[in-house]
């Protein structure tokens, strides 16, 4: 079977639907005010970066120059016509990691597992990082999923743990936008959470987060104490399922076992 690039896709769609094709983009510079038209929440969700603006048109890079809901909620918001070009996600990421994440600076540990820690209450981002960083983990945190998009983006950390709700952009919101990252869309993903129906549970397993980790409760499907086996929704390749137990075990003591509420 013959493999299809990101490029053909591409070339296929300026072909058939005449969209410009843009190509290694990243290395041009862009104006602040072009750039300041989409946050970096935006164009690493939708995989779209801003070219240019000409005559109250703003040409856009996009992976999907079809998606059309896209495309009228931005013209409605900048009160600017959308005009699409299409580029590879590949191109894409990089012109993003460019122009919109060198704010962000991480420094990976290549020699132990990296834990992003996503929530907006100091404490509880206090109480889990000094757990996890005793046990032996490199700690990464944000204050928000805003902040959590851009860190896992570039870092590619081996584990997420995310609060749900929280302000600029909640839990489920940056996983969904991960997902549509294929370099981590892989990284497992445990919730914490404080406030949640049996619904709600079963909607964040079925969306794909590994599993949810409520404050005064056992651990959803799993407990230190019990002999219950971790069912992994999604588990990155570079972790083993025994790695996982381990940072659920160390939150689950720290923030559960003593009656922690996020």
């Amino acid at each position: 079977m013959d493999i299809v690039l990101e490029e053909d896709i591409a070339k296929a769609l300026s072909t058939q639907f005449g969209f410009p094709y843009v190509r290694k983009f990243a290395r041009y510079r862009f104006p602040a005010e072009v750039l300041d038209k989409l946050s970096a929440e935006v164009a690493l969700a939708n995989l779209v970066f801003p070219l240019k603006i000409e005559k109250k048109t703003l040409y856009l890079a996009m992976a999907n120059p079809l998606d059309m809901a896209l495309q009228s909620d931005l013209s409605f918001k900048l009160a600017l016509r959308v005009s699409p070009c299409v580029a590879t996600p590949d191109e894409l990421k990089t012109a993003i990691k460019k122009h919109y994440l060198t704010e962000i600076s991480v420094e990976k540990d290549d020699h132990t597992s990296n834990i992003l820690l996503v929530d907006n209450q100091e404490i509880v981002l206090s109480a889990a990082e000094s757990a996890l960083k005793k046990a032996g983990y490199a700690i990464y945190k944000a204050r928000n999923g805003s902040e959590g998009l851009k860190i896992a983006t570039q870092l590619q950390p081996d584990v997420i743990v995310t609060d749900i709700p929280m302000p600029r952009m909640d839990g489920i919101e940056m996983f969904k936008a991960l997902q549509a990252n294929n370099d981590i869309a892989n990284v497992p993903f445990i919730a914490l959470s404080a406030k949640t129906s049996a619904e709600d549970e079963y909607r964040l397993l079925e969306m794909g987060f590994t599993t949810l980790l409520r404050s005064r409760s056992i651990l959803f499907g799993w407990s230190p104490e019990s002999n219950g086996r971790l069912e992994l929704h999604a588990c990155s390749p570079r972790l083993r399922s025994s790695t996982i137990r381990a940072v659920i075990s160390e939150l689950y003591q720290c923030l559960v076992g003593k009656g922690q509420s996020f």
